[in-house]
């Protein structure tokens, strides 16, 4: 199995078009990351490299071809990293040596003479290969189509005959683009395909993002930048491209009047029609909007999305390792310690019961934070003696109702508490951890809702996390604890925001759906972690 593969295309453009499905599940059987797919139809020969003349049929067939790909390797290949080469489009003799990540094997759809092929990647690439694979003969068929036998010719001037195709000197388009999949590279290839000029990108980031599943674990948008530069600048060099973050649905549209083409998908037709009404009322010119059809997410579990959406791909990723833990050697190896934490609401207990039944040893923090201020504990006299005989109950304890409302209106007493009870909390926590080490215990799981705000992160070689949406959160508080919506958002502001959690924790599970479907995220997790600790077994375990 190879890294990156290329896959030279040689056959009609009519073979190809018939054949897509059948080249791809073959290259996936040999590919297993990026595959770049080089269009060189009626090639008979690679070598010596001319440049064709296609018929406008032809041309029109290529050009619908580049998204059939995409949308095939959705359904085919969905995990490959697909990238259609486009820039012969623009410049028949262009060079592809600029693509980032060099290939490791060269798959044909024809019989080529391994010499033809080494000289062809020299050439065209700049690069060098060892292994060549033709991809099984019975894949393709004859082409009888005289028309395209005929279009095989050959000329100084490149490609001909694109009078009726459209292009634009600025092409326009935008969205989230988080972990770039195929329904992006749809949209993105015929943006490119129709710029001649220039081709601008507004990442959508800031506020807009909160509105969106799961918004807490989309890339940054740096990252998002980046991605979408690779990708580009590896379909298409002939283009300039401005990517830049956008804070409003306008973006650049809005500012530059000489973009001329907005591309949008098919659900985001409203928005560009709303983005010409905009340009309107500030005296620029119309963009011409064009549509891109949606990729069917076949992989698709029930309750997803039927296209391929990022949001389905964020959803996927609960209870997998999305930030691998970093080693630990300042704590022992056994235990292997699992911190499970989450704001108010978001189902941590029915998680723990889950991690219980498959095996795991829990100690639960709620118990430890009301030993540690039981009657006749220091920390229970400093919180007499700051908050007062009010929040004492008749039977002598802490009446944590009474002392809820009091920190949970005032920051400066929220915190005041904080500082009598943690210390005392995380002694004990020692405590316990250190009877599971002398018992010989190889795998603890311990539940805080604060373990992240008192800095307690560092007992542990793993931080699980529970989330929720802010709106659910708030439903869920108010029907439990019976408070009027302002006393159940004042708890929820009170604690740390889902996104700083998410960017100091290991595993992400969220409890928006049914028990099952939560159940499911704990045994994915379960399972993994089964297999990292059989990958990375400690000494002692």
């Amino acid at each position: 199995m190879f890294q990156t593969g290329l896959l030279i295309l040689t056959s009609s453009p009519r073979i190809l078009t018939s054949n897509v499905s059948a080249y791809l599940k073959a290259a996936k059987n040999l590919v297993n990351k990026t595959l770049y797919i080089k269009l060189e139809p009626n090639r008979h020969h690679l070598w010596p490299v001319q440049q064709p003349v296609f018929t406008p049929s032809e041309l029109s067939q290529l050009r619908k071809l580049i998204p059939d790909i995409y949308f095939k390797a959705a359904g085919v290949c969905a995990h490959l990293d697909i990238r259609v080469l486009q820039s012969c489009f623009k410049d028949a003799a262009r060079n592809e040596s600029h693509l980032k990540a060099p290939f490791d094997v060269v798959l044909t759809d024809g019989s080529h003479a391994r010499a033809d092929l080494e000289l062809y990647l020299g050439h065209q690439f700049n690069k060098s290969c060892s292994n060549f694979h033709c991809l099984d003969s019975k894949l393709t068929v004859n082409d009888s189509n005289e028309d395209s036998l005929n279009g095989f010719n050959h000329a100084s001037n490149g490609v001909q005959n694109i009078s009726t195709f459209q292009t634009f000197e600025s092409v326009c388009l935008g969205g989230t683009f988080d972990r770039l999949h195929l329904g992006h590279k749809v949209l993105l290839s015929e943006a490119v395909l129709h710029a001649s000029g220039k081709l601008v990108v507004g990442v959508t980031d800031g506020d807009m993002l909160k509105g969106k599943l799961l918004w807490e674990l989309i890339e940054p948008v740096e990252a998002r930048i980046r991605a979408l530069i690779e990708f580009l600048q590896d379909i298409d060099s002939t283009l300039q491209y401005d990517v830049i973050p956008i804070y409003n649905p306008y973006g650049p549209t809005i500012e530059d009047s000489n973009l001329e083409c907005l591309y949008v998908s098919e659900e985001t037709m409203k928005g560009g029609r709303l983005v010409n009404e905009e340009r309107a009322r500030r005296n620029m010119p119309p963009m011409i909007i064009r549509s891109v059809g949606l990729a069917e997410d076949v992989c698709r579990s029930s309750g997803e999305e039927f296209k391929v959406s990022s949001s389905s791909l964020r959803r996927r990723q609960l209870g997998t390792i999305l930030n691998p833990p970093k080693p630990r050697p300042d704590i022992p190896d056994q235990p292997y310690l699992i911190g499970l934490t989450g704001g108010i609401c978001t189902g941590k207990s029915h998680i723990i019961r889950k991690l219980e039944s498959l095996g795991a040893v829990v100690i639960n923090c709620d118990p430890l934070g009301h030993e540690s201020y039981r009657p006749g504990t220091q920390a229970y006299a400093h919180i007499v003696e700051t908050f007062g005989d009010q929040v004492v109950s008749p039977d002598g304890t802490i009446d944590r109702k009474v002392l809820g409302a009091i920190i949970f209106a005032d920051e400066a007493k929220r915190q005041q508490l904080n500082k009598i009870v943690w210390p005392e909390v995380s002694r004990l926590i020692d405590e316990r951890l250190e009877e599971h080490r002398r018992k010989g215990t190889k795998l603890v799981i311990m539940e805080s809702a604060l373990l992240l705000e008192a800095g307690w992160e560092e007992k542990f070689h793993q931080i699980w996390l529970c989330i929720i949406p802010v709106e659910e959160a708030l439903k869920r508080v108010m029907a439990r604890d019976n408070l009027a919506k302002d006393q159940a958002l004042r708890r929820i502001q009170a604690q740390m925001s889902n996104k700083e959690r998410v960017d100091k924790a290991n595993v992400i599970f969220c409890s928006l759906w049914d028990y099952a479907t939560t159940e499911r995220q704990v045994e994915k997790a379960w399972n993994e972690l089964q297999v990292f600790l059989a990958k990375n077994k400690p000494s002692a375990l």
